[in-house]
């Protein structure tokens, strides 16, 4: 609020806008978390935290010709993204010329109040535009849900996908995502992987390591989750080669995926995420010499790791 005008209150006593004020703590604590801070013909001032995250303060000043002029509006946050506030505050203008000629402040700090209570998105609206612009191709389907605060997804790759809701829970980022896939066009082994793996990227998201004693700070799971699922499983394992034979892990086709564990062409994945064909990993690891070391990365292989995995 750089700019409002050193006569904003012509007649500070004006009845209108007295009264305005005089009613406007009794209707701020009418609404969960709103607190009213400032109150005061210069500038009001209400806190709203619905959650240790959601956490915004409305800023607002009167201008000339109040009201028939529209407030001065600033939001502050320490935990909602800049350019997600500079978006609400526009909408709140254009919210404001419904009431040009009324009072203003509460039906204000209630049209902010109800924005943020019903979108969960609003403490990862970077994480969002990331997945937009980073991730989401042409042939991907994506589906966004702010009133029930989930993302829908389904990767593709050729004739793989993956199709996976990810939901944001009101503690967000304190509390992670939560996953549920929907379908997938990969085998049962290799999903079991990447589920258990994108639940250990949430996991330490919101748990400090048992080793460390150094303060811990929560962090966002949204976009390492998706980055995870879509970019470092769907969109690279149809392109995978067996570091032996140099021809795709898997099959073009999923139909034509190898279920039975003992069929060379069958598809072990290694603790490192590299994949060999069944057949090629024994030939491989009975051949002299043989140094015990993967292939691409030189990380240790075991028999016990090949029965595992």
């Amino acid at each position: 609020l750089s700019k409002a005008t050193e006569g904003a209150m012509t007649d500070e006593s004006s009845t209108g806008l007295v009264e305005e004020l005089t009613h406007l703590a009794s209707g701020v604590s009418t609404l969960s978390g709103a607190e009213l801070i400032t109150c005061h013909p210069a500038m009001v001032q209400v806190s709203i935290r619905l959650t240790q995250h959601k956490h915004v303060t409305v800023c607002t000043q009167f201008c000339d010709g109040y009201p028939n002029t529209p407030l001065l509006i600033e939001l502050k946050s320490k935990t909602i993204p800049e350019s997600f506030l500079q978006s609400l505050v526009n909408v709140c203008d254009q919210e404001l010329q419904k009431h040009i000629g009324k009072h203003q402040i509460l039906p204000l700090i209630k049209f902010v109040h109800e924005f943020v209570s019903s979108n969960p998105f609003i403490v990862c609206s970077d994480e969002l535009n990331y997945i937009k612009k980073e991730l989401h191709r042409e042939k991907d389907e994506l589906k966004v849900k702010n009133k029930a605060g989930t993302l829908l997804y389904k990767a593709n790759e050729g004739k793989y996908f993956m199709e996976f809701k990810l939901t944001i829970p009101d503690e967000y980022p304190s509390a992670p995502v939560i996953l549920d896939i929907n379908d997938s066009a990969f085998p049962q082994e290799l999903m079991r992987v990447f589920v258990g793996h994108a639940a250990e990227i949430c996991r330490q998201c919101v748990q400090p390591p048992i080793t460390s004693d150094l303060p811990f700070q929560p962090r966002p799971s949204l976009q390492l989750t998706v980055d995870y699922l879509v970019r470092k499983c769907t969109r690279r394992y149809p392109q995978e080669k067996c570091p032996v034979c140099k021809e795709n892990a898997l099959p073009e086709d999923p139909k034509d995926i190898i279920t039975n564990g003992s069929h060379p062409k069958y598809v072990y994945r290694m603790y490192c995420g590299h994949v060999y064909h069944c057949g090629c990993l024994d030939t491989y690891m009975k051949t002299p010499p043989f140094a015990g070391t993967n292939l691409h990365c030189h990380s240790l292989i075991s028999f016990l790791q090949v029965f595992f995995c």
